[in-house]
């Protein structure tokens, strides 16, 4: 997705605080923006969050959407600029 002439930076490290969840039928996270964080072990800032959802509905889960808080045009748009801006 990245142009030849862009000046894009590639990803250099993970978080060092990695956090994982698991929720009980009733629980629900409320929506929100994830912000940038300092790592404490490395000082790096998080640009970007990653959600890896370690199982679906071929295991018989119901229910845990993510929706994006945004129209899927303006996610685009965040995207297209961090990867392809100059």
């Amino acid at each position: 997705m990245k142009r030849p002439d862009s000046s894009a930076r590639a990803a250099h490290s993970l978080n060092s605080n990695i956090r994982l969840y698991k929720y009980t039928p009733s629980q629900h996270f409320n929506p929100h923006y994830d912000d940038s964080v300092r790592d404490a072990k490395t000082g790096a800032v998080s640009e970007w969050t990653l959600l890896i959802y370690l199982t679906g509905v071929e295991d018989g889960v119901q229910g845990g959407e993510v929706r994006m808080i945004g129209s899927v045009e303006t996610l685009r748009s965040i995207i297209a600029d961090h990867f392809l801006s100059k």
